[in-house]
């Protein structure tokens, strides 16, 4: 099961995760039709990263992040997602969503402030 999807985080309700593999096999037989092999999770050329317990709690604020972000909370976001960067601080896609919290927020506060 993939428990870090950058767009969705972490989904644990069986339905929902049914849902979910449903819509990747249906990308991929599109995909498929367009290329000769498979995309993870679908292919033999999977990269597996063993992570550290300390990583793996970063990656539990990161979906955390994600499903915030997913709210348009981005102060939360924000703030969870630092946790997230703190306990795994190698994990770049941690630090871009960090960013694009950031950029949101501030335009948020700047949206709110120039309203008449």
């Amino acid at each position: 099961m993939e428990t870090t999807d950058a767009v969705h985080g972490f989904v644990e309700n069986k339905r929902d995760v049914m849902e979910r593999i449903a819509s990747y096999m249906a990308r991929e037989k599109v995909q498929l039709s367009k290329q000769e092999t498979l995309s993870a999770p679908f292919n033999d050329n999977v990269t597996m990263e063993l992570v550290s317990l300390k990583e793996l709690t970063g990656l539990h604020y990161y979906n955390l992040g994600v499903e915030l972000l997913n709210k348009n909370d981005y102060y939360e976001a924000f703030r969870v997602l630092k946790k997230a960067s703190i306990l795994y601080p190698t994990s770049d896609c941690i630090k871009d969503f960090i960013a694009f919290a950031q950029i949101q927020y501030e335009l948020e506060l700047t949206t709110a402030f120039n309203r008449k």
